[in-house]
Parts: C-alpha cells; structure tokens; sequence
C-alpha cells in the first residue's frame, strides 16, 4: 500500500472553471505547440515521464507537445524557466518532489509553492538500494554491519543539495552509520560509480535497474516503500529491519500560477485520461515505478505535505538555505 502524508493546503491548486475568458480559452486550448520542461538531462526517470506525456497528450490535443530539456542547479533553472513563463498552460514543467526542496538549500528567486501550480501527480516510487558485487554483501543487514565497524569505509551515491541529501542523513542517522558522500548529478552516473565499485551503495529510483541485476552486475539490498516492490521479488524493505523509515518519491506535472482555471482544469481531465490508459500504466509499471491516479485535490495536499516534510528534515539536521 502506498502512503503519502497528506494535508490540505496549497492555495490555488484545487481548479473550479469559473470565469468566461478562462472558459473560452479552455475551449481553444491547445491552438498551437506546447512546451514540457524537464529539469534534467535526457535519460533517466524524469525524462521518461516527459517524452511518454508528452507523447500522450499531443495525440488528444492534435498540438506538437515538445519536451525541453533543462538540467542544472538541481533542477532549479527548469523549475523558474516555468515559474517565469506565461500562465497560459503552453509551458509545463514535468518534475518530481526535489522541486519543493530547492529553497531548503539555497536562496532561490522563486517560491515553488507560490508559483507553480500542481496538475497531477503521474507516479511515484520508493528506492531501491543496491551495492556492486565486488562488495560481497548479499543484504542490508549485512553492509550496516559493516559500516558500523569501519566508519566512513564505504562511499555513496549523494545528489547534493537535493531530496537524497535528505532522505540519506535521516536514515544514517537510524542505523547509526556513518558512510562517505561521493557527489553525482544524475542517476546514470551513480549507476556508473556502483558498476565500476567507486561508490558501495546506490540509492536510487528502479529504473533500469532490475537489468543490471538481472546481468550480475548489480546486487540488490532493500528497498525503501513499507512494502516490497513486486518488479524486484525477494528484495525485503527497509523497514523489515526494524527502522521505521519510508523514502518515496512522486514525479508530477506542473504549470505556473496564475494559469487560467478553464485550461488547468481541461490539462487534469486529459492528463487523467493518459493515466488510466492500460498502455501507460504498463510501460511506468514495467521500469519498476507505481503509476498513480489522483485527483487535483489530492495531489495539492501531497505537494504542499512535501514541502513540509523538507522543512522539518532541514530544520532536524540545521541545514539553513545558502547565498548563491
């Protein structure tokens, strides 16, 4: 069963179609190219969502949706491309929760809760820890044993300043290890530092994984949902080891505030329509992710919790935005 923590929240996020111009907008929209921001280089679990919806969608609206890819800052420079942009419902962004953890770290000249307004959340997933064979650990138990004896030992898979940095030091700080941070950008190279044994450890969304594994390549530890995933059977979870921790993750989709309601509101129905399609379900199913149905209300209450949550993680480890 997947859980989110759940609260009301996030002023403006819940759609009612009021108001003649934004009603007639809605009826046009879309009349011309859409563009779907992705805060990350191509390649990787955000990308996938980007291109399959926008794929998606520019079937439904007969409109070239084009995705653009926008890495850099921890996905800061593509989440403020569409905070900036014109609230017409032509510029979405395509994203996931490390959005809402930007200004946690660092001063940032947007507020995501402000100024970005949540569409729909498309998928979520808990990772999957995994260490290179050459390690000889076959479970959790085991490399927490051996981090305990030899502090500081083993290196890390870390994407600094994110959601990860996060997640990491709450679940160093249950078992009581301490590990060493090899700092990466983007998921293929810490799969690379795991494959070629320069990081022990690799925390990190299924996708693509389960082929490593399946090539010895890899060798599968836990993972982080309160349940087992069932594309990679037999891997226990975290919790099983008696910690109380969940680490999972949404991607969703987002527009800039102050978008018409009319146009919001017709971008839910259809993004619904490409949720509940055998054919997507299938394809996020099969690179080990959940796919997820909610409603707007839903998923402004699970993205401002988001933001929340941060907050407190920041405030619990003393980590204060920095200048940049």
């Amino acid at each position: 069963m997947k859980s989110f923590i759940c609260m009301v929240g996030i002023g403006g996020a819940v759609v009612l179609a009021t108001g003649l111009p934004g009603m007639a907008a809605a009826q046009d929209y879309p009349s011309r190219q859409v563009t779907m921001v992705v805060p990350t280089a191509p390649g990787g679990s955000i990308d996938l969502f980007g291109r399959l919806y926008a794929s998606e969608l520019a079937k439904r609206w007969k409109q070239a949706v084009v995705v653009e890819n926008r890495p850099g800052a921890t996905g800061q420079i593509g989440a403020e491309a569409v905070a900036r942009a014109q609230p017409d419902g032509y510029t979405l962004l395509m994203t996931t929760d490390a959005t809402m953890t930007q200004s946690v770290f660092k001063a940032i000249p947007f507020d995501a809760e402000r100024d970005l307004m949540p569409l729909a959340i498309v998928a979520s997933t808990a990772q999957i820890c995994y260490t290179p064979p050459q390690t000889g650990f076959k479970s959790w138990p085991q490399l927490v044993a051996h981090a305990k004896a030899n502090p500081g030992k083993l290196n890390y898979v870390e994407y600094p300043g994110t959601t990860n940095e996060l997640y990491h030091l709450r679940l160093w700080k249950l078992t009581g290890i301490e590990l060493t941070a090899v700092p990466y950008n983007a998921q293929a190279a810490g799969v690379q530092a795991i494959l070629t044994n320069t990081a022990q450890l690799f925390c990190s969304t299924p996708t693509g994984i389960g082929e490593h594994a399946k090539a010895g390549r890899v060798v599968l530890l836990a993972v982080t949902a309160r349940e087992p995933n069932p594309a990679f059977p037999g891997v226990p979870t975290i919790r099983s080891t008696g910690l109380d921790y969940e680490w999972r993750l949404w991607f969703g989709m987002m527009a800039p505030a102050g978008t018409p309601a009319a146009v919001v509101a017709r971008i839910q129905r259809d993004v619904a329509e490409v949720q509940a399609s055998a054919e997507v379900q299938a394809t996020v199913a099969k690179v080990g992710l959940d796919p997820e149905t909610r409603s707007p209300k839903e998923t402004a209450a699970i993205i401002s919790a988001t933001g929340r949550q941060f907050k407190e993680l920041a405030r619990e480890f003393g980590i204060k935005p920095k200048q940049q």
